[in-house]
This record gives structure tokens, C-alpha cells and sequence, in this order.
């Protein structure tokens, strides 16, 4: 299993350190330590982790919570609080950046966990929610295209073109099969090297046969759509 990355952000190099440790030893892969704002936002864009510890109160220009803020909107990481003020003031303003956890220093290696498993399983959730949500909206730009697109070349073109807009698919494609589950034509959008080996393997009239062993990879479209164009339409994704 992949170890998850952790950018830890405090301005104090023993306390820094020592996080860096306890995140060692929790299995954890620390990808830097930084003591400044803008060195958290440079080095997230750099690093990509799966999650920042950020102190509140650090060097530079800008503190803890305004770089969260602008590490959340560009990058979409979740961010851990790390701070020793527990005033009301600054309280509003981080839960104002929405931050995904909220250490108050001294802590212990246990609180580091907890609050780490919390948010990086929050965060997965929140992404597959907003991902559902937009697959759902995809699905209702395709259902208008059946009542709209009088074209089955077109209509499944689009379909895919749809199925690969931002924050839905890196490719999809359909495939026209006979009863024997050989493949003769196929479509796609956002597809890389291997889908296009099979188009010139298609095109030059060799059938590709569709092996159930990556049955767990298919999806099948709707009844309404398959039975507009074609009887066997299968859609990967």
C-alpha cells in the first residue's frame, strides 16, 4: 500500500522535526519540512501531498490560515491546524479557511494520528461526493442527447466527449460488439496509447475479443441509450 505524503509547515525546527518523526514512525512519507507561508504554497504545488500539517503563526509575509486558504482552493488538499493559540479570533478565522482537523499544541503522536485518519478519510469522501455529483450532471447532458442527437455516430461521440469534461473521466470510450463479444467499432475521447492500438487494430479488420477478466472495469449504458443506435454497446471506463 502506497504511503500517503505529508507536508508539515512550522516555523520552530525542533517541533517541525520532531512531527517528522512521529509521522515517520505512523507510516507516514513526510515529502518537506517549510517554515513560511509561501514557502507551503510553492512547495504543495511541488510536492502534491495527500495532506499539510500547517502551524498557524509563521514566518513570511502571510500565516498559516491565508496559505491554507489558498492551498485549498488551488490544489484541493486538506488541511491539519497545528497551533498553540486557542483564542476566539483566531479560531474564526481558521474555520473560516475550512480547514479538515484543529491541533492544539502540545499534542502527542496519538492526536496526530486521529486527527490525520479523520481528515484524509473526509476528504476522500467529500471528493467521491463531488465526483458523483458531477457524473450525475454528465448523465443528464446524455439523456438529453438521446431525445436530441439524430446521429448514433455523433450521439456516441459525445457521449464520451461529455464522460471526459473536467472532473469526471480521463477517458472513456464505447465499443460496438457482436453476439460474440467481438469487438468491431469503437469510439472514445481522452484515451491514451492502448484504445488507439485497438481502434487500428478495428479499423484494419481484426476483431478484438472482450475478455470477462476485466469485467470489474465495464459499465453498461442505459437501456434507453443502447437501444436507440445499436443492441450491444458497452461503455469503459
Amino acid at each position: 500500500m502506497t504511503k500517503k505524503k505529508i507536508l508539515i509547515v512550522e516555523d520552530e525546527t525542533i517541533v517541525a522535526h520532531d512531527i517528522k518523526e512521529s509521522l515517520k514512525n505512523l507510516d507516514y512519507e513526510v515529502t518537506s519540512l517549510v517554515s513560511s507561508g509561501e514557502e507551503a504554497i510553492a512547495q504543495a504545488k511541488k510536492d502534491r501531498p495527500d495532506l499539510v500539517l500547517m502551524d498557524i503563526v509563521l514566518q513570511g509575509k502571510i500565516d498559516g490560515i491565508e496559505a491554507a486558504k489558498k492551498i485549498n482552493s488551488q490544489l484541493n488538499i486538506p488541511i491539519i491546524f497545528l497551533t498553540a493559540y486557542s483564542d476566539e479570533k483566531t479560531q474564526i478565522r481558521a474555520r473560516n479557511s475550512a480547514p479538515f482537523g484543529y491541533v492544539l499544541k502540545p499534542f502527542t503522536s496519538k492526536d496526530l494520528e486521529v486527527s490525520i485518519d479523520i481528515a484524509l478519510y473526509r476528504h476522500s469522501v467529500e471528493c467521491g461526493l463531488r465526483h458523483f455529483n458531477t457524473v450525475l450532471m454528465g448523465l443528464q447532458n446524455i439523456n438529453e442527447l438521446v431525445a436530441e442527437e439524430k446521429h448514433s455516430e455523433d450521439f456516441t461521440q459525445k457521449v464520451c466527449d461529455i464522460l471526459t469534461q473536467p472532473n469526471l473521466y480521463r477517458c472513456a470510450w464505447i465499443i460496438f460488439a457482436d453476439e460474440s463479444h467481438e469487438m468491431f467499432s469503437c469510439v472514445g475521447s481522452g484515451f491514451g496509447k492502448k484504445i488507439q492500438v485497438i481502434q487500428e487494430r478495428v479499423e484494419s479488420g481484426i476483431g478484438v475479443p472482450l475478455q470477462r477478466k476485466h469485467a470489474r472495469n465495464k459499465i453498461w449504458l442505459s437501456a434507453a441509450i443502447r437501444s436507440r443506435f445499436v443492441s450491444d454497446v458497452l461503455l469503459l471506463i
